[in-house]
């Protein structure tokens, strides 16, 4: 999982065009299309990139057309292709959300940090923990 390279997921082109691509780095200089997922998840732009789980996991983002998503894509590929995961879900009262914060904490918790809720809104103020239960015992 744990590669030496940069990788960058959706977002604004160059053109500032919401993409739903993957790209990866390893001198910082020269990028590398890695997989383009118009069939897997929409344009995007905020979304949280976090390896969890010996994965990738792309956690919401603001989609192009300005609504917040709560979607959950998984990379077991190191970004090649992506599964939407509707087996993993955020809680019921969790506002969908673009540009948190996003980290994995020595607990194995997934922890977002703020965020918003469309391009043009205030940041939330909130934290946000969640993880799968069978890997506290995986990791200790």
């Amino acid at each position: 999982m744990y590669q030496d390279y940069l990788m960058v997921v959706a977002g604004k082109d160059k053109d500032g065009q919401v993409v739903n691509t993957a790209w990866s780095t390893l001198t910082g200089t020269s990028w590398t299309l890695i997989s383009n997922s118009t069939t897997i998840f929409s344009k995007k732009e905020g979304v949280m990139l976090v390896p969890y789980d010996d994965k990738f996991f792309l956690l919401g983002g603001i989609e192009a057309d300005g609504k917040a998503s709560k979607d959950i894509h998984i990379s077991s590929d190191y970004g090649i292709s992506w599964q939407t995961d509707t087996t993993r879900v955020f809680p019921s009262d969790y506002q969908a959300r673009g540009f948190s914060s996003a980290l994995v904490d020595n607990g194995q918790y997934i922890m977002l940090f703020a965020g918003k809720t469309a391009n043009n809104s205030n940041e939330l103020d909130q934290i946000w923990q969640g993880r799968i239960n069978r890997l506290v015992s995986k990791k200790q």
